[in-house]
C-alpha cells in the first residue's frame, strides 16, 4: 500500500503548471472566469499572470531561462510550449497555476471538454516545482 500512500502525497503537494490556451476570446474568458471562481477564489489554486495576447506566447521555466540565450528562446517559439493564435480563431490566453496537482488536473480536465469540442486548442506545461515565466514573441526576440 506505499504506492497509494504516495500517490496521494504527490496529489496534494504543490506544484506548477502553466496554460496556453486558443480559441475565440469568449471562451477563453468563459474558462478563465470558471477557473476563478471554482479554484481561485476559493484558495485552492493561485493564478498567477493571465494574459492575452494575438501574438504567439511561450512558457519557459525558470532553469532553462537562466541557461538559454536570447536566440534559444526565440527558436523554442517554435516547439511545443508555445500558443500561436493563427492557428485557432485570433487569441491566446496563457496563465501559470499554482497548487496541489489533484485541483490542477481538475482544470485540465475542464479545459479538455472545450478541446474536445473543438472551441479552444491548449498546450499545458508538465508539472514543475519552479517557477515558469510567460513571455509574447517580440519579448523572446533578440535586438
Amino acid at each position: 500500500m506505499a504506492d497509494g500512500t504516495q500517490e496521494k502525497a504527490y496529489l496534494t503537494e504543490h506544484f506548477t503548471t502553466g496554460c496556453i490556451l486558443h480559441g475565440k476570446i469568449r471562451y477563453l474568458e468563459e474558462i478563465k472566469r470558471q477557473i476563478i471562481d471554482k479554484y481561485v477564489e476559493t484558495g485552492y489554486l493561485r493564478m498567477i499572470k493571465p494574459v492575452y495576447s494575438q501574438s504567439s506566447l511561450l512558457i519557459v521555466g525558470e532553469s532553462e531561462l537562466q541557461v538559454q540565450t536570447q536566440s534559444q528562446l526565440q527558436l523554442q517559439l517554435h516547439h511545443q510550449v508555445k500558443g500561436d493564435p493563427s492557428h485557432n480563431h485570433g487569441f491566446c490566453l496563457a496563465f501559470i497555476l499554482n497548487g496541489e496537482v489533484k485541483y490542477c488536473e481538475q482544470v485540465r480536465e475542464h479545459i479538455s471538454r472545450y478541446t474536445e469540442k473543438g472551441l479552444i486548442t491548449a498546450v499545458m506545461t508538465p508539472y514543475t516545482k519552479e517557477k515558469q515565466y510567460i513571455f509574447e514573441a517580440e519579448e523572446a526576440e533578440i535586438e
